[in-house]
């Protein structure tokens, strides 16, 4: 596989049969409280690739100062070191298998935090998006890339709901 460009073709890969990650949203919830027992809403989200502008993502969470939290399972598509790229307003935090690797938690405007970590294919890794917004634009997105694999959403296909 040395030498592939992101956008060859892998014989290997096998695609998994995801339905996305399990999405608790919080209301009126700030940076410095928990996460509360109980969310406002939950729901299965496909894809984390949201842009809500100055809007919300539910017409039961505040415009500002709520919360979210992704939790399920992800499965790599090949042995590699992945690059893992979260780009969000505000504070984001990304835990593969209880291990942070993005800790960012810190108002700001929208700014891309990469880090990097080996996975196995078709190995379950425990994962959990934590995201919070304050004020202004609302953005938070998961993206990841690895040898012959372009900088890309995540697809649900591999994301697996807890």
């Amino acid at each position: 596989m040395y030498g592939l460009k992101c956008n060859e073709a892998l014989s290997t890969i096998i695609y998994g049969n995801g339905n996305g990650l399990k999405g608790e949203y919080f209301t009126n919830s700030t940076s410095t409280s928990g996460f509360d027992v109980t969310p406002t809403i939950l729901r299965l989200d496909k894809q984390i690739n949201f842009n809500w502008g100055s809007g919300s993502p539910d017409a039961l969470i505040s415009a500002d100062k709520f919360k979210i939290r992704w939790t399920g399972k992800i499965r790599p598509l090949t042995d590699d070191v992945y690059t893992f790229y979260t780009i969000a307003s505000d504070g984001i935090r990304l835990y593969i298998n209880d291990q942070p690797i993005v800790d960012s938690w810190t108002d700001k405007s929208i700014t891309v935090s990469t880090a990097q970590i080996t996975l196995q294919k078709n190995t379950d890794y425990n994962i959990r998006l934590e995201y919070y917004s304050n004020a202004a634009a609302v953005s938070c997105i998961l993206q990841w890339s690895a040898l012959g694999i372009c900088k890309q959403n995540i697809p649900s296909s591999q994301l697996f709901a807890a």
